[in-house]
């Protein structure tokens, strides 16, 4: 578990660097490239799947987001997040069990009740979040030439991996 936390605060970690290089108005302004969505937008639904994760110690539902709009327009309250999340990741010391709620249908009622773990939804976090950096990445990279990315800002783990790999290979 300690391998997944640490990857995981060290992966919101490059996200906070990221809202910080950032100013308000980039943050919070919708773009073209996103079809009108902010790179706010992104951060918050990150957000939001963390705090789904720690708001019920039996149930996760990510389809009960708050959908706050202070979280995409206010860079200091993501950041604020942010910190927090981090802190309750530090604190996770076993791996309960919890049930997950899904809902794939149109139809209100069709909830799926799956057993999972905290552990199997950090993990899920932790690639959703990779996900969705990569997106911002694209979001930066085509708007906000100015800001500089980290090379393996929204790079899976195992592609970060098997290109190492690769370019070892083709050293040797």
């Amino acid at each position: 578990m300690d391998h997944l936390k640490r990857a995981t605060i060290s992966v919101l970690d490059q996200l906070e660097e990221l809202i910080k290089k950032l100013d308000d108005q980039e943050y919070a302004i919708g773009l073209k490239t996103f079809h009108g969505s902010s790179l706010g937008q992104h951060v918050r639904h990150i957000i939001e799947f963390y705090q789904c994760l720690f708001s019920n110690k039996e149930l996760v539902d990510y389809d009960q987001r708050q959908r706050d709009l202070e979280l995409e327009n206010t860079r200091e309250k993501a950041l604020k997040e942010l910190v927090a999340i981090k802190s309750k990741i530090g604190l996770l010391e076993k791996d309960d069990t919890v049930f997950l709620n899904s809902n794939f249908s149109e139809s209100p009622s069709h909830v799926l009740a799956a057993p999972s773990s905290i552990l199997r939804e950090l993990a899920y976090n932790l690639e959703h979040t990779v996900h969705h950096m990569a997106i911002l990445r694209i979001g930066i990279e085509l708007n906000f030439e100015k800001i500089k990315m980290p090379e393996n800002f929204g790079v899976a783990m195992s592609t970060q991996r098997n290109n190492r790999a690769q370019a070892s290979s083709k050293s040797a």
